[in-house]
């Protein structure tokens, strides 16, 4: 089973009026874990930004066939978490890997861990920062 899974939800920032704010400015630890073992950590991770482009995913690639990059405001480097279509499923990792997760999972196993990821992210945001991201979520996953 794929799980993401991300802890330590905190803000760098005073305020988080705009969501560039939250995109940024709120991080946590993310970790990929595939059956147990891990794949990718990574301690001062935008959550939240990784959260709406999952959404946006969900929404419009997975059902198509199309691959996920995450693409940062943080970084210049695209592919710090990606999921890749094969020819039978999906394929999750990391441009930063520890190690790479062979096994091929579905389509379901795929989007049960990223809505359990997003689903996640708003409930650490909303109980450590006391701050529902839900909106900025779903904004940036419709483009505004």
């Amino acid at each position: 089973m794929i799980k993401f899974r991300s802890s330590n939800v905190h803000a760098d920032r005073p305020h988080l009026t705009h969501p560039g704010d939250v995109f940024v400015g709120v991080t946590g630890r993310l970790e990929i874990d595939a059956d147990g073992r891990s794949v990718y950590v990574e301690e001062e991770f935008p959550v939240v930004e990784l959260a709406a482009d999952l959404w946006r995913w969900i929404a419009v690639g997975l059902e198509a066939g199309r691959d996920f990059e995450f693409d940062s405001m943080s970084t210049p480097e695209p592919g710090w978490v990606w999921i890749r279509r094969t020819d039978s499923g999906w394929r999750v990792g990391s441009l930063h890997q520890e190690r790479p997760d062979l096994v091929v999972r579905s389509g379901a196993e795929v989007r049960a861990a990223v809505e359990s990821f997003i689903d996640s992210v708003k409930a650490a945001a909303i109980e450590n920062l006391e701050t529902d991201v839900t909106q900025i979520i779903e904004q940036r996953s419709l483009g505004n």
